[in-house]
């Protein structure tokens, strides 16, 4: 039983290995070429102490900018926390809610 077991594993094996390589038809290829400059770097999840987070709103915030972020939702559960009072030409914050109920 072992000899045969083995035998018919070498069988697959070998068809396997012998089976063709093909190319995609028609590759993947992009229409247009983006620039580096459109993107934005962003969070679009962030929890406060407001609700299960560990830093105010405001030091969220703070953090995003000071690295470089764009953007940052403040998704907190089921309440809506605002606070856009670092919004400027560079950075925006924007309202959310994580609805758990």
């Amino acid at each position: 039983m072992k000899i045969l077991s083995l035998l018919a594993l070498c069988l697959l094996l070998n068809s396997c290995s012998s089976a063709e390589t093909r190319t995609a038809p028609n590759p993947a290829h992009f229409i247009e070429t983006i620039s580096a400059q459109t993107f934005f770097k962003g969070n679009l999840h962030t929890h406060t102490n407001a609700s299960d987070g560990n830093v105010s709103p405001l030091m969220a915030i703070t953090w995003f900018k000071k690295h470089g972020y764009n953007f940052l939702a403040v998704t907190d559960h089921d309440q809506l926390t605002v606070d856009h009072s670092q919004d400027g030409k560079d950075f925006i914050t924007i309202n959310g809610v994580e609805l758990t109920g």
